[in-house]
């Protein structure tokens, strides 16, 4: 389940952040996951979190033609 979250909400923050830098959109990713990931009593550390968010970054390119 928190990878299926993870990537909607890069997916969300991409879509709705592109003319923002990386690290912005980022961060803004970050505090979506964490709260919705919280609704469903899931925890992950800080470096679980990064691991995560690189993989669906990843995918998306990838599945866009674009890696």
């Amino acid at each position: 389940m928190s990878i299926l979250i993870v990537e909607s909400v890069v997916r969300a923050v991409q879509q709705t952040m592109s003319d923002a830098p990386g690290q912005s959109r980022k961060i803004e990713a970050k505090r979506r996951i964490l709260e919705a990931l919280a609704l469903h009593g899931i925890h992950l550390s800080s470096a679980q979190l990064d691991d995560l968010i690189e993989s669906a970054v990843k995918t998306m390119k990838i599945q866009e033609g674009r890696l």
